[in-house]
């Protein structure tokens, strides 16, 4: 489970990496897909949509899968988005409330504001 779970988080931080710029949302883009891209457009963070829409919904299934210490998880999330992606602290940290927000805010309390 752990090695699954380090695997979809480094094909995630990949593809968020890797990527250019954020254009538009995919055609097939949901209304939380909108909000969840508009927050990272916000954060300056490049990278296609949908690389941003898979590492979004990765990091609910981080938050879920360790929410049982979630000051733990989050800062391990946290830090993996800075490595791999190379992106900031801030960014890191409102990439993951933005998702969360978004995509799971059943866990808004485990992440703060």
């Amino acid at each position: 489970m752990i090695f699954r779970r380090q695997t979809a988080w480094a094909v995630a931080a990949a593809a968020i990496a890797s990527g250019v710029a954020f254009g538009t949302a995919p055609a097939h883009a949901s209304v939380e897909d909108d909000r969840y891209l508009k927050i990272v457009e916000q954060l300056d963070i490049p990278g296609e949509p949908e690389a941003a829409i898979q590492v979004g919904h990765e990091i609910c299934k981080a938050v879920e899968a360790g929410k049982i210490e979630p000051a733990r998880t989050v800062r391990g999330v946290i830090n993996h988005l800075m490595n791999q992606a190379g992106i900031s602290k801030g960014q890191a940290a409102g990439l993951v409330r933005g998702a969360v927000s978004v995509y799971c805010p059943q866990y808004t309390s485990l992440v703060g504001r």
